[in-house]
Order: structure tokens, then sequence, then C-alpha cells
């Protein structure tokens, strides 16, 4: 399919460009409005001028689901089939690192606050999990810390939002909203 561009203050078109068209995925603008990015396959995503033409392809490790920019950033939020989210460098097209999943259920929302410190993400569930970005970012060769992923459900009937490690051998952790999920000790 093809994407256009309006010009509001004339009423007419400004520009026309090829995108996937069986993608869910909304086009978006960049954070300074000067580029959209749409998605070009499954597991690709590309960057066009306001004139259509293409500047760059970025393939991603898993298809796409959503695609969000940090606010005052070059940095793409990809949210994957897998329930990652994947972070790639704009200015050189590199892929920067992940947030991993940190429950079960699907990812249905994610937003960053204004400097891109915190993140909350929303899942099936209904659990809302807030984040600080430092903390759950991680680069590309870095494992995810050893813990086992909760749903509300079971925080629920465990009437607390913390679920206790003890007599779990050590197998089980929960987020408070500051400390973001504990690592577990082995």
């Amino acid at each position: 399919n093809k994407g256009k561009v309006w010009d509001l203050k004339t009423n007419s078109l400004f520009s026309e460009f090829k995108f996937y068209s069986k993608s869910k995925v909304p086009i978006i603008f960049t954070d300074d409005s000067n580029y959209l990015i749409a998605t070009t396959s499954k597991r690709t995503f590309s960057v066009f001028d306001l004139n259509g033409e293409k500047i760059q392809t970025i393939k991603t490790l898993k298809n796409i689901e959503k695609i969000k920019i940090l606010p005052s950033t070059n940095i793409a939020a990809v949210l994957t089939s897998k329930n990652n989210i994947e972070l790639y460098n704009l200015e050189d097209y590199s892929y920067y690192g992940y947030i991993p999943p940190y429950n079960i259920t699907p990812i249905t929302s994610y937003a960053f606050n204004s400097d891109s410190s915190l993140l909350l993400i929303g899942h099936e569930d209904g659990s809302i999990y807030k984040f600080v970005f430092d903390k759950v970012f991680l680069k590309p060769d870095e494992e995810p810390p050893a813990f086992r992923v909760v749903t509300a459900e079971e925080l629920v009937a465990a009437g607390s939002s913390h679920i206790s490690a003890e007599g779990t051998d050590g197998a089980e952790s929960a987020s408070d909203s500051e400390s973001n999920l504990e690592e577990i000790e082995n």
C-alpha cells in the first residue's frame, strides 16, 4: 500500500511512499516530525523523509507489533511478537538493546515519560508496571536477570503486591513501583 503525506494548509498531496500493507502497526513521526516510520515487512521498518524517500530500512530480531519513539531521542522502541521491546538507534540505524518481558501475558501498551527515564508497560491481564529505564534496559549481549514472571492474578491471590521468595527456592519475584523486579539469587 501507499502512505500519503498531505499539506493541510493547501489540502493537497505532498508525497507518497510504500509500506507493508498487512501491518496493523500505525505509521508514526519521529520526535522532530521530520521523518516517518512505517513497517515494510513483518520484521522490518523503514525511515522515510517527508518527500517519501526511503532513508533506511532496519531489520528487527522478531516480528513487529508496535513502534514508538522515545521522547527527545532518536531511539525507536519496537514491541515484538515475543513481548520484548527492542531498541534501535535512528542516527546510525543500529540495534541498541532491549527490554525483556516481565510478565507472561502480552503487552498491550507502553509509554515513556518526557525524558525517557521511566517506562510504563500495560499487560493483557490488567497489570501495569512502572520501570526505571536504566534498570531494565539491556545491551544486545546482556542476559536478563533470573526471576519468575508472575501474573496479576497471582499477586491478587497472594493478597499483596509482592510475593515473598521465602519457601519457593528463590524462584519468585514481583515488582513494586520503585525498585523494579528484584533479582533472584540462585
